[in-house]
This record gives structure tokens, sequence and C-alpha cells, in this order.
């Protein structure tokens, strides 16, 4: 295939029936090859999340080694974030330090993912997990902080 054709529109020949789960790069990422490869030769595309959040790397004075995060849950304890990916995390009110909470996985009933502090996920000590709970809670629990993401909540 040359080089300057169309991908897009080539893949779904080139594949046909040839794999169940098929890796590619960002240039791919396109709905409506999504639905074909996975509705007429069952194949399913996984994709590298693009970079969507431009703006955020533009802005002055931002760290660009760091994360762009945002606060889950703006209205509550801002101390739990997300990043561009979804991945949730914990900012220790007493340190600052950040860490990926841990998943509890699919939470039917409430049809949410669910994620623990994961120091107490993990067994760490959390020099502001005190602090954490009082804030979000009003009280100290055993488990640690829970948060969960609807299934129907738009992250970013």
């Amino acid at each position: 295939m040359p080089a300057n054709a169309s991908q897009t529109k080539r893949l779904p020949v080139l594949v046909s029936s040839m794999c169940e789960l098929l890796s590619a790069g960002r240039g791919l990422d396109c709905a409506e090859i999504n639905r074909t490869l996975l509705d007429d030769h069952g194949i399913m595309l996984v994709i590298d999340t693009r970079a969507l959040w431009r703006d955020e790397r533009r802005e002055q004075r931002r760290d660009l080694s760091q994360p762009i995060a945002w606060p889950l849950y703006p209205d509550r304890a801002g101390n739990i974030v997300y990043d561009e990916r979804g991945t949730v995390y914990c900012c220790c009110p007493g340190t600052g330090e950040v860490r990926q909470m841990a998943c509890r996985g699919f939470e039917q009933d409430r049809h949410a993912i669910g994620y623990r502090c994961p120091a107490a996920a993990h067994g760490l000590v959390c020099k502001g997990g005190l602090q954490c709970e009082m804030e979000a809670l009003g009280r100290q629990t055993s488990c640690g902080r829970i948060v969960r993401v609807s299934l129907g909540l738009r992250l970013a």
C-alpha cells in the first residue's frame, strides 16, 4: 500500500478475518472503522488514547513533566483527580504525594467503577489519610476513601 493511501479505507480489506484483536496507531482511530471491523469481521481495534487536552498543555506556567489532572468531583473534596486517559488519582492533603487509586472494579448495582484509597488498599502509610477522610466523609473508616465513577459520567 502506498504511504499516501488512506489506511482507514483499506484496513478492513487487509485484515478481513485474520484476527480477533488488532493493535493500531492513533491514525486509525475512526468510529466508522471501529464499527466495521467489529460488526463485519468480529475484530476489536485497540488504539492508545489520543492526547486531547491540547489547550491545557499550552497554558503558561504548566510543568509539562507533570500529568494534567482535573478534580473528579469539583463540588466535593478536590483531592481526587483524573487525567485524560481516565486514570483516577488521590493527592495526599498532608504531603501532596499523588498515587493512583486502586480499582475495586465494576459495581453493577451503582452502574459505576469503584476506586479505593491506594494507601488503604496496599497497606501503605498516608500522612494525610485521616484529613482526607474527614474532609470527604466527616469520619474515619477502616477501608479508606472510596469514590465511584458513574458509567454515565463524562470525564473531559
